[in-house]
């Protein structure tokens, strides 16, 4: 173990909480890309996808009371005042209801909604600085920023997490891959939402879980996230081990509804054939899906010359497993070819990106195997047959 790393990776997650919730959410989707970083530089940083610097019990507990204007010993029989978890804008602790049953009470911080707005103005700033570096001209970096601040404000709104849970919980496909805690609707409010604790359950990524359950776990939450970017449009970015659970009965646990974006259909078939194309080594689709949703097509455009640097980019990616298909490089190149050719699409996927390549840090190194375009081609197939039965 090189200890420099350690404590180096250990002073990252201090700052990175000490910065604020837009940077939290960047260092837990790199705490997991060992592709990048040493390993034991990025152990510390796996501690801030849930065990964050808490907020004061009393001051929970004042905004739990305020919010139903109860006191906290008249909502519960039981509340422990120390929290399971904690981020960046909410406390979690565990209660027990007068009727007896075992729940989550997840608190907004009293001061999360000041911190984000100053954090996403930094963030802002940053984005402006990284977009004019000759790097990263390539990438719609102003225009996907301003979607995750969108991303990042839904997550101050419990009503709205609850309402994301309980449509999670109405789709009959997500139900049977992974359990979602059911909301107790007559204990949401603004700054708190109330949910059944799942008990003796732990992290996706524990090292004790044997390889098999591991890799029939991973292939339920992939497929989950398949059903939402080609079917739904309603998407859960933010799958990292801390809100991915397996119980004593190895079946898994999707926690934390906050941080959800929504395609619209033009989205989805964008995503949709982009992926198709790539999956199944066909260039046309590809060149299709980038004229069909490029913002304006310029006069100039050599689509003999896109659809030779389509070709090269599907032959790059196509047919590679988890362990050398990079979602990330994917998404770069592709960003990069869409310069070269003055096609910019709307950025509005970068939601599914996202959440794609959270899961495939979690996947990559315990999963390489994975096949992450032969595991879609199920669901693409099937949204293009329904598509032309409804012509």
């Amino acid at each position: 173990m090189n200890e420099a790393n350690q404590c180096l990776g250990e002073s990252i997650a201090q700052t990175l909480e000490r910065l604020g919730p837009v940077f939290l959410k960047l260092g837990q989707i790199v705490s997991h890309r060992s592709d990048l970083l040493p390993e034991d530089l990025l152990r510390p940083l796996r501690r801030i996808q849930d065990q964050v610097g808490p907020e004061r019990f009393e001051i929970s507990r004042a905004t739990l009371e305020r919010t139903f204007n109860r006191q906290t010993g008249e909502l519960f029989s039981a509340f422990e005042a120390k929290p399971i978890a904690a981020g960046s804008i909410a406390t979690v602790y565990r209660a027990k209801r007068c009727d007896g049953r075992e729940v989550a009470v997840k608190i907004v911080r009293q001061d999360a909604a000041r911190i984000l707005t100053m954090d996403l103005r930094i963030g802002a700033w940053l984005a402006g600085f990284v977009a004019n570096l000759k790097a990263f001209k390539a990438l719609p970096i102003a225009e996907c920023y301003s979607e995750i601040e969108a991303l990042f404000v839904a997550q101050l709104n419990m009503h709205m997490e609850a309402s994301n849970l309980e449509a999670m919980q109405e789709d009959n496909f997500i139900q049977r891959h992974v359990n979602i805690p059911s909301v107790h609707a007559d204990l949401v409010g603004p700054d708190v939402l109330v949910m059944d604790f799942v008990d003796n359950a732990v992290s996706i990524s524990a090292d004790h879980i044997e390889t098999t359950i591991y890799k029939q776990a991973a292939q339920s939450v992939l497929a989950v996230l398949y059903r939402m970017a080609f079917e739904t449009g309603f998407v859960h970015c933010d799958m990292h081990p801390g809100n991915l659970l397996l119980d004593e009965s190895c079946e898994v646990w999707l926690l934390d509804g906050g941080f959800f974006a929504h395609f619209s259909e033009r989205d989805r078939l964008c995503f949709q054939d982009l992926f198709l194309g790539l999956a199944f080594g066909e260039p046309d689709r590809c060149c299709d899906s980038l004229v069909g949703s490029a913002i304006t097509i310029p006069q100039s455009l050599d689509r003999e010359a896109l659809r030779s640097d389509v070709n090269r980019l599907i032959e790059t990616h196509h047919s590679k497993r988890a362990g050398s298909f990079l979602v990330a490089a994917f998404v770069y190149d592709l960003f990069t070819l869409q310069k070269r050719h003055g096609l910019y699409a709307r950025s509005s996927f970068v939601a599914a990106i996202w959440a794609f390549v959270t899961f495939e840090g979690i996947v990559r190194d315990r999963f390489p195997e994975l096949d992450f375009q032969g595991e879609a081609k199920p669901f693409v197939v099937s949204r293009i047959i329904k598509s032309m039965r409804t012509r």
